[in-house]
């Protein structure tokens, strides 16, 4: 006769043997990958001798002009924050785009087009509140 096992026993024996046979490449995986990121550029370049409490917060005031610009961006309709976001912010082409957004060239120049119409209307709209 044959005997039943636990479920949640099974289970752990399960994950544990799958640990077993995954844990070599999952931390061969991360040594490479934190190794890429060490070899980096960013990280080489990086100035990590300076601490948060180093840093001078809150003396520069933002520009108010930036902040209405930012603020009218996050107020565009999202396909149109895309194409106005990876464009002016990531300086991405519309070659570019069109491939990262799976839509053609000529669809991510008219969602520029358009978010450069509603743009202008947000801002001309709050230089006329001021």
């Amino acid at each position: 006769m044959e005997a039943v096992m636990d479920p949640d026993s099974m289970r752990d024996q399960k994950i544990e043997e799958l640990i077993r046979l995954y844990q070599v490449p999952l931390l061969r995986l991360c040594y490479v990958q934190l190794r890429d990121y060490q070899r980096g550029s960013w990280f080489k370049h990086t100035d990590r001798s300076i601490t948060p409490d180093m840093l001078q917060i809150g003396e520069v005031q933002p520009d108010t002009e930036d902040m209405d610009l930012s603020l009218a961006v996050m107020k565009l309709p999202r396909k149109l924050r895309e194409a106005v976001l990876l464009y002016y912010y990531q300086d991405m082409g519309t070659e570019e785009m069109a491939k990262a957004l799976g839509i053609t060239q000529s669809t991510v120049s008219y969602r520029l087009q358009k978010g450069r119409e509603k743009l202008r209307k947000l801002l001309e709209g709050s230089d006329q509140d001021a």
